[in-house]
């Protein structure tokens, strides 16, 4: 009889640990899934940098095009030739970027089958919160990224006038305003971007503080 309740004991215990495992599993797994999708943006920091410095790079060349004589056409097409080596350049920064964010996606959303595999009710409520903010971020750069493909293609409109042999000056007026609403509007989606960025952090913070996982936050 003893044995038996020993034997009950030790199945008990088993499952306890069994148990305990599984949560912590579930933790380590969302949590390196996140530090993946961390380190993928983290690798983008140059990428931004150097569309910075392009986009300056352009708006001094622009301000030199407009400084030269007009009526110099093989001129002007040397100053056109280098925007649109500019633009083609922040264009394929902008695919790379591209790419690597929807890789960070394809890495982040791993984890929706796991948020309902967390028993620890307020953990799972602050994961599945986290994972919602994350995704409206997602689709907030993607919103960013159409906004800045219009903007090149706009600016590549905009270069395009200075090579006609009679320039259109009200012409060039009109599409300069239009760049530069493109301009703006991108700047107000990034903005927000950013902003939601902010709040996600906060969230994985949230949910970091409510899980099983002991993690150092900074």
């Amino acid at each position: 009889m003893r044995d038996r309740k020993l034997i009950w004991f030790i199945m008990i215990l088993f499952v306890g640990l069994v148990t305990a495992c599984q949560k912590e599993i579930i933790d380590t797994e969302i949590y390196e899934i996140l530090e993946e999708t961390v380190e993928i943006e983290d690798s983008l920091q140059e990428i931004r940098e150097e569309m910075a410095n392009l986009e300056e790079e352009e708006n001094e060349l622009y301000k030199q095009l407009i400084d030269q004589p007009l009526n110099d056409l093989d001129l002007l097409a040397e100053y056109v030739e280098k925007a649109e080596k500019l633009i083609d350049q922040r264009e394929k920064l902008l695919e790379k970027e591209h790419s690597a964010m929807t890789n960070s996606k394809e890495q982040f959303i791993q984890i929706e089958p796991l948020i309902d595999q967390i028993e620890k009710e307020t953990a799972q409520k602050s994961a599945k919160d986290m994972y919602e903010i994350m995704l409206v971020r997602y689709d907030i750069y993607e919103e960013w990224y159409d906004a800045y493909v219009h903007r090149l293609s706009e600016e590549a409109n905009l270069y395009a006038l200075f090579l006609e042999n009679k320039i259109d000056f009200e012409q060039v007026n009109e599409q300069v305003e239009v760049v530069n609403t493109t301009y703006d509007e991108a700047k107000i989606i990034l903005n927000n971007f950013s902003e939601q960025t902010t709040t996600y952090n906060q969230a994985k913070i949230d949910y970091y503080e409510k899980s099983e996982l002991n993690i150092a936050i900074d």
